[in-house]
């Protein structure tokens, strides 16, 4: 880890010099990388002939390292003071990261300091081992003694009293200690006695129990191999049968199987039937169908499996092309009334058959038939989903599109996470569109469509989870490394970035149905502006007692404003229900299930390396342990390779007990074909929208050739309107003439009368005249 932080360091010392006065430094930076990166591809585990000689050359390249930075140095500290500090920081690191017996070895002088608690650690526990070893060599001795000493009686009351114990720690399910204890007999007592078949037994069996598959068959085969006690070399083929099963290793499992049945008449009846149903079981598994049929007929009615015998015999059957014998022991285990009734193991199985039975209907298109049989699956059913999307084809294909749509929205209510959904969803559209319902076909259309963002943001997910994981195993590696040099610094700053890492990765769980962040956020923002308008409300009340009017009026209209957003806020109801990992389990199921086989296939992978790994440990632990100095009376160095030792043996069995639990993970789950089903939804979808352009067009059209006819009806009115008024204008032209002529007659006839009455009659006037004439007289 320090040279690589070194290695770091060069790089973005070489990739901050700039310009042509600096190249010499440029080339001095880059053999040292160069040379660094040598230094890391000659990395690895060196045989035991040449771990001398591996010590010894990596000693002199970091000696050659160490005097290559010292020249770094003067050339720096002679041309580029600005990065003297830095290289000088640089090497002090790298010293301080050395182990101080290698130090020693290449003649560096590392800074006294305390020993660290792993150091203090490591001498106790080198120590303690040393004594321990010494101590139990002592017993050895004396135990060989007795033995070679003791008489055959003694020896077997010896045996006796350990075999005692360790069957007592075997039966207590304390295998660890029953694992020594019977490799302390075997060790002790094999040289007197032949056969200890038994020993060996109950060893793989404490072996098996703690997943040690590769001990455990080691010991089992040792019983196969001696053949004496048909007990235990039964007991034993039958558990490498399983191992070999558990390994998908079909060779090994043919080769134990087959010795397994020429002794199966010597075995008790329990462990040759439960031998013959597991055989049954790969055969099926790897479409052996002749040898599957062969043993679960073998399986009697008496027995425990003979339920699960009887329908995998009917699915061998079926793949034999024999549906005629399959449906028979179908419909025998669906009507059969096997006691206890509520036995979920008998519903279980009289459930799968009748989904075998309308499923065979089914294909030979006796829809009816099917229903039949699928209508009565139970509700709890495990595989209901099944049994639901196949009653909707059945009713769909009797044109009852009612019942079809009401069972698939059944499957798409309660089983969301099923690998029909997609198939359901699909089907229950074109139901809908049957139905006339085409806005609800097509959302169910797009759910389909949208699930495609699911897989890429649940990829996406994945890659930056694994992306963490990886850095936070690169921060514990580097905290225990700042532990064991006691560089508190360092260690602040990888708690620190560990903290970050973690709360980050935290980031990545579900936070309840609609618990994404974008919605969190959402519901504070809504939480933000309710208590701003109680705010305002209490503001309102106070301005009114205190009389100030512009107060109110300003805190009203803030009200008023606040009163818009949250009715913003509530009218957008796209953001509910979209949570990816909820509305689309399947999905998400799908993607983790391919980044977990991933997962499982790299571990695979890379356990196989580590083994090889171990294995050169230990050779070149046994090659020291073979040099003179390496004995009981020189405890430094026996205690180190003794402490060496017990570690790797702890590695190996913890390499071995994880590769045995990787083998039993189970596989990608079954894909939903989600690639079709998209494609027929993008499809429908688009067929949907062109119909809908299609119809909006022809009715478009067809308004057009109403509005047309109207707006000729409306021409014709138009034509006929204007006439009317051009006669109306015309009529009271004459109307008014008429009457202006009769007003003119009229006003003629008053003048005429006037002048005639009035304007010429003096005889009033001359009378007057004369009595004022004559009055004064």
């Amino acid at each position: 880890d320090n040279l690589l932080n070194i290695y770091d360091i060069l790089s973005r010392i070489e990739g901050g010099q700039t310009g042509h006065k600096i190249g010499s430094l440029r080339d001095e930076i880059s053999q040292e990388k160069h040379r660094l990166e040598e230094f890391f591809s000659d990395v690895g585990v060196a045989p035991p002939a040449a771990l001398v000689e591996s010590y010894a050359d990596e000693a002199e390249k970091v000696e050659t390292i160490l005097r290559e930075m010292d020249e770094l140095i003067m050339i720096a500290r002679d041309r580029y003071p600005e990065t003297q500090a830095e290289l000088a920081d640089l090497k002090q690191r790298f010293v301080q990261g050395l182990d101080r017996e290698f130090a020693a070895l290449v003649g560096v002088r590392l800074p006294q300091r305390g020993l660290s608690v792993f150091e203090i650690f490591k001498e106790w526990q080198a120590r303690e081992l040393a004594e321990y070893q010494v101590h139990f060599v002592r017993h050895q001795i004396l135990k060989r003694d007795l033995l070679l000493q003791g008489t055959m009686r003694q020896r077997a009351g010896m045996l006796k009293r350990d075999l005692q114990n360790a069957l007592s720690a075997y039966a207590s399910s304390d295998y660890d200690l029953a694992e020594r204890q019977l490799n302390a007999i075997v060790r002790d007592f094999a040289s007197y006695y032949e056969n200890l078949d038994s020993v060996h037994f109950f060893l793989g069996e404490s072996y098996f129990a703690r997943n040690l598959h590769d001990s455990a068959a080691a010991e089992f085969k040792q019983v196969v191999a001696a053949n004496r006690e048909a007990q235990y070399v039964g007991k034993s083929l039958f558990r490498l049968i399983q191992i070999s099963q558990s390994r998908a290793d079909l060779a090994a499992f043919d080769a134990y199987y087959d010795l397994f049945s020429v002794i199966g008449r010597r075995l008790e009846a329990t462990l040759y039937l439960k031998g013959v149903f597991l055989a049954g079981y790969v055969y099926l598994r790897t479409d052996r169908f002749v040898d599957a049929a062969r043993a679960f007929a073998a399986v009697p009615r008496q027995t425990d499996h003979y339920l699960a015998a009887r329908f995998l015999l009917g699915m061998a059957l079926l793949n034999l092309n024999h549906p005629d014998k399959a449906a028979d022991i179908f419909r025998d285990l669906a009507d059969a009334n096997y006691l206890p009734w509520t036995d979920p193991q008998v519903a279980f199985f009289k459930n799968h058959a009748r989904l075998k039975l309308g499923l065979m209907a089914y294909e030979r298109g006796e829809y009816q038939q099917a229903l039949r049989h699928l209508e009565k699956i139970s509700t709890g059913f495990a595989a209901r989903d099944q049994s639901l999307i196949s009653a909707a084809w059945a009713h769909f294909n009797l044109h009852d599109y009612a019942a079809a749509s009401a069972q698939t929205q059944t499957l798409l209510r309660d089983h969301l996470d099923s690998e029909n959904i997609y198939e359901a969803s699909v089907l229950s559209a074109q139901c809908r569109r049957q139905l006339g319902h085409d806005g609800a076909a097509l959302e169910d259309l797009r759910y389909v469509v949208n699930a495609e963002k699911v897989f890429a943001t649940s990829a996406q997910y994945n890659a930056e989870r694994r992306k963490l994981v990886q850095q936070l195993n690169i921060l514990a590696a580097l905290e225990r490394k700042a532990v064991q040099q006691q560089d508190r610094k360092a260690y602040a700053q990888v708690a620190l970035n560990r903290q970050r890492l973690s709360e980050a990765l935290e980031q990545f769980e579900y936070r309840g149905n609609t618990g994404n962040t974008v919605l969190a956020q959402f519901g504070r923002e809504r939480e933000t502006v309710l208590q701003q308008i109680e705010q305002l409300d209490e503001l309102v009340v106070q301005a009114n007692l205190a009389g100030r009017k512009t107060v109110r009026d300003q805190a009203v209209h803030q009200r008023q404003r606040l009163l818009k957003a949250l009715d913003e806020y509530q009218s957008d109801v796209r953001i509910q229900n979209r949570h990816f990992f909820v509305d689309y389990p399947q999905a998400a199921s799908e993607v983790i299930s391919k980044y977990n086989a991933e997962i499982v296939a790299e571990l695979q992978r890379e356990l196989e390396l580590e083994k090889n790994k171990l294995l050169a440990m230990q050779r070149a632990l046994a090659a020291l342990r073979a040099t003179p100095g390496a004995t009981p009376a020189n405890t430094a160095p026996f205690g180190q390779i003794e402490r060496l030792t017990t570690i790797l043996h702890r590695l190996n069995r913890k390499n071995e007990q994880f590769a045995s639990w990787i083998s039993t993970r189970p596989g990608p789950t079954d894909e939903s074909n989600f690639d079709t089903w998209a494609n027929l939804a993008g499809l429908g979808s688009s067929d949907i929208t062109f119909q809908k352009i299609q119809d909006r067009g022809d009715l478009i059209a067809h308004l057009a050739l109403r509005l047309e006819s109207v707006n000729k009806v409306i021409d014709r009115r138009k034509r006929f309107l204007e006439q009317k008024l051009f006669e109306y204008d015309e009529l009271i032209r004459e109307t008014e003439y008429d009457i202006n002529l009769d007003k003119f007659n009229q006003e003629k006839r008053q003048r005429e009368e006037y002048f005639k009455d009035s304007y010429f009659d003096v005889e009033e006037f001359e009378r007057t005249q004369n009595e004022s004439a004559a009055g004064p007289e």
